[in-house]
């Protein structure tokens, strides 16, 4: 592996590094890794730049390198919203003009994954998904069956 960008999400560290014999990009997690080994092997380019080009547009560690970014909006109660402009889930978080006051609705632009839709069913019945319709029927079908569990 050539080591690529290190980084820390949810206090755990992660390497993205180029996998000599895959010849592609993963990700490894520093806790799980055992039996480290250092080769001579010279590292053939500085991909660093691609790195951070992957990562720029994705909330948490699992996304595949073709993932487009996507506008995705959340409509929050506005006691829920004073938390997310206090601890934004991604730098292009930004609120839309507010036309009512119970709720303000929010942008993001960033790659559809689980770590996003962790956060979104982390806020309950404060957040809904307005946009895109993908998003919103996957956190639909996660509450349904969230909520069958209880039933």
């Amino acid at each position: 592996i050539e080591p690529g960008l290190l980084f820390e999400y949810k206090n755990r560290w992660y390497l993205d590094g180029w996998d000599i014999n895959k010849n592609d990009v993963r990700t490894f997690g520093l806790d799980r890794m055992t039996q480290l080994q250092l080769t001579d092997k010279h590292i053939s380019q500085n991909r660093s730049h691609e790195y951070r080009a992957m990562r720029q547009h994705v909330i948490g560690v699992n996304s595949a390198p073709d993932n487009e970014p996507v506008r995705v909006v959340l409509r929050l109660t506005a006691l829920q919203a004073n938390y997310l402009q206090s601890l934004p889930l991604h730098p292009s978080q930004r609120p839309l003009p507010q036309t009512s006051p119970d709720y303000v609705d929010f942008e993001l632009r960033v790659v559809l994954n689980k770590e996003l839709e962790i956060e979104i069913l982390g806020m309950g019945e404060a957040v809904e998904v307005l946009e895109p319709v993908e998003l919103r029927e996957t956190i639909k079908q996660r509450l349904k069956k969230s909520s069958e569990l209880y039933s």
